[in-house]
């Protein structure tokens, strides 16, 4: 059995303030298949490679978490561990 999950429903998180492992994020983006949410992380920044691994550019953080569990019959540990901000 897998868990059915209304993509259009998950889109309207897009904008939403959480928490996630501590750290302040905004919803940015919802991938279809398999279904995650894309968090960036408010004012956080890192330092991104180019092609060959050297420092080219500094970027937002971002965070990438499943939907659903592995099994596909229950959310996502991870995003369990979200905390909607007011």
């Amino acid at each position: 059995m897998s868990l059915a999950i209304e993509l259009s429903r998950l889109r309207e998180c897009l904008g939403l303030r959480v928490r996630y492992r501590g750290e302040e994020c905004t919803v940015i983006e919802v991938l279809d298949e398999p279904p995650c949410l894309v968090l960036e992380a408010v004012g956080r920044h890192t330092m991104m490679e180019d092609i060959h691994g050297r420092p080219f550019e500094y970027g937002t953080a971002t965070h990438t978490l499943p939907v659903l569990n592995e099994e596909r019959n229950a959310l996502s540990l991870a995003l369990q561990e979200l905390e909607i901000l007011a």
